[in-house]
C-alpha cells in the first residue's frame, strides 16, 4: 500500500537533510585538510599536526581527504618534526588502507621509497623497508635509482646473494639510462657487497669495469672498497699499501687517513692478543 504523501514527504526530507549534513561534514574536513596543509607549509608544525590527526580520526571514509591527511602527516614527521617512527607507522597503516597506493601517482610511489630508506637508515630495520617496497616485486618499470633502493635493503637485511642480484640489474638500469654518476655509485656497492659475502674476486673484477662511453669508473670509490675487500680476504698489508698510494696523490683526504689509522689500530689490537 502507498504511503500516505505526508509521510512520504518527511522521509524524503529526512533524506534530504541526512544528505546535506554529509555533503557539509566532507566539505568540511577538506577545508579544515586545506588549512592543515597550509599550516605545514607556514612551518606551524604542531597546529599541522592536530589538524591533520583530527581529519584521519573523524574522518573515516577511504577517500582522497582521508589519503591525503594521511600523506601530510607523514610529510610533516618526515621533514618537520623528524619523527621517523611515528611516519613509518604511518605510512605502514597508509598502504594497508590504501593497497592501491603505489598505482595512484608517482609522488605516493616517491614517498613510499623514502619512507622505506629511513625505515633502513634512520631506524635499521630493514625488514619493515621490505615490506613497504613489497609492491615492488616482479615490476618491471623501476627505476635505476628505485631498484638501488631495494638492493640496499637487501644488503642491510644482510640477504646477500639476493642484493648482489639486485645491484647488477640496478647497475643495468643505470647503463641503460645514461646515468653516470648513478652508475658510478652501483659499481662501488656491488663491490662492497661482494666483498661482504666474501667474493673478492668478484669485487676486483666490478672495479675494472667500465661503465660507457664518457663515463668512467669513479677510482677514488674503486680503490676504498678494494682496500675494504683486501681487508676482509686477510691481506691488510696490500690495503694498507693501497691507502699509502692514495695519501701520496692526496695527502690530507681525511677519509683515507681515517681508514688507514683505523686499519693500523685493528692490526696493533689483533698483535696485542
Amino acid at each position: 500500500m502507498a504511503r500516505p504523501l505526508r509521510a512520504r514527504t518527511a522521509l524524503w526530507g529526512s533524506s534530504f537533510i541526512l544528505f546535506c549534513c554529509l555533503c557539509a561534514c566532507r566539505s568540511g574536513d577538506a577545508d579544515l585538510l586545506s588549512r592543515a596543509e597550509s599550516e605545514a607549509l607556514s612551518q606551524r608544525t604542531q597546529l599541522a599536526d592536530h589538524l591533520f590527526s583530527r581529519i584521519i580520526l573523524k574522518h573515516a571514509q577511504k577517500d582522497a581527504v582521508r589519503e591525503r591527511a594521511f600523506i601530510g602527516l607523514i610529510r610533516l614527521n618526515l621533514d618537520q618534526l623528524h619523527d621517523y617512527p611515528r611516519a613509518v607507522k604511518l605510512t605502514e597503516q597508509l598502504q594497508q588502507e590504501f593497497v592501491d597506493l603505489h598505482n595512484r601517482s608517482k609522488v605516493n610511489r616517491d614517498l613510499l621509497f623514502e619512507v622505506a630508506g629511513v625505515a633502513r637508515q634512520q631506524l635499521s630495520e630493514p625488514d619493515r623497508a621490505e615490506s613497504i617496497l613489497i609492491f615492488t616485486k616482479d615490476r618491471k618499470d623501476l627505476t635505476a635509482r628505485e631498484s638501488l633502493e631495494i638492493s640496499e635493503t637487501f644488503l642491510a637485511s644482510r640477504n646477500f646473494d639476493t642484493a648482489i642480484e639486485s645491484f647488477q640489474q640496478a647497475f643495468s638500469l643505470a647503463l641503460a639510462e645514461k646515468n653516470c654518476a648513478l652508475a658510478r655509485e652501483i659499481q662501488a656497492e656491488i663491490m662492497h657487497a661482494l666483498a661482504l659475502a666474501k667474493k673478492c674476486g668478484q669485487s676486483v673484477e666490478w672495479g675494472e669495469k667500465e661503465l660507457f662511453e664518457g663515463c668512467s669508473p669513479n677510482l677514488y670509490s674503486v680503490r676504498i672498497e678494494l682496500a675494504y675487500c683486501y681487508e676482509r680476504e686477510g691481506a691488510p698489508e696490500k690495503a694498507l699499501s693501497l691507502y699509502e698510494q692514495m695519501l701520496k696523490e692526496e695527502p690530507v683526504n681525511a677519509r683515507v687517513l681515517f681508514l688507514q689509522s683505523q686499519l693500523k689500530t685493528r692490526q696493533k689490537e689483533k698483535g696485542m692478543k
